[in-house]
């Protein structure tokens, strides 16, 4: 698991950042796993572009909250999809990480999830970012705007659980399969 602070996704996601900027580094650490999978679609197969500022603009205007700046760079470097990381686990506490919806307008993005989750009743201030196989991940901006906490819900449950408090929490939380 990465040690407090983030200091080992700090380094995944910064290499990822200059490779995102044109840079050859994809990994600062030696055997530091990127964050994304990979550069693949959801199931089209085809290559996903990264998410353009003026789409994650749209997208918190849409939404009505600011994302975590720690996901809009993540987006930046790969809209949506599917992360090398297997869970968040908090001592005997699990939860799966699910397929990242990206941003922009179609199926797949968070604006479409939010649209749908209105039609599902899902509470003001809970936003879905994540989800798959009757699950979700969301963050829940009703106790603060500026940063979310992070819940899970089984859709089958009406109550979401509370991951962590933050979104840099979840990402320090992140394991990779092997250390399961």
């Amino acid at each position: 698991m990465a040690s407090a602070g983030g200091s080992v996704i700090d380094a995944k996601l910064g290499g990822l950042l200059l490779a995102a900027q044109g840079g050859d580094a994809v990994n600062v650490e030696e055997g530091a796993l990127p964050f994304w999978h990979v550069l693949l679609g959801f199931s089209e197969g085809k290559p996903v572009r990264k998410a353009s500022v003026a789409e994650l603009e749209k997208t918190e205007v849409h939404i009505g909250y600011r994302l975590p700046q720690r996901l809009k760079d993540l987006l930046k470097i790969q809209n949506g999809g599917v992360s090398n990381y297997e869970a968040f686990v908090d001592g005997e506490r699990y939860f799966p990480v699910l397929d990242f919806f990206g941003v922009g307008e179609g199926y797949g993005t968070l604006i479409h999830v939010f649209n749908m989750s209105k039609e599902y009743e899902t509470p003001d201030g809970i936003v879905v970012f994540a989800g798959g196989a009757h699950s979700v991940l969301a963050f829940d901006y009703r106790a603060d705007v500026n940063e979310p906490q992070i819940l899970y819900q089984h859709t089958e449950d009406d109550e979401f659980e509370l991951v962590c408090e933050s979104f840099e929490a979840f990402l320090s939380g992140l394991v990779e399969e092997t250390e399961l």
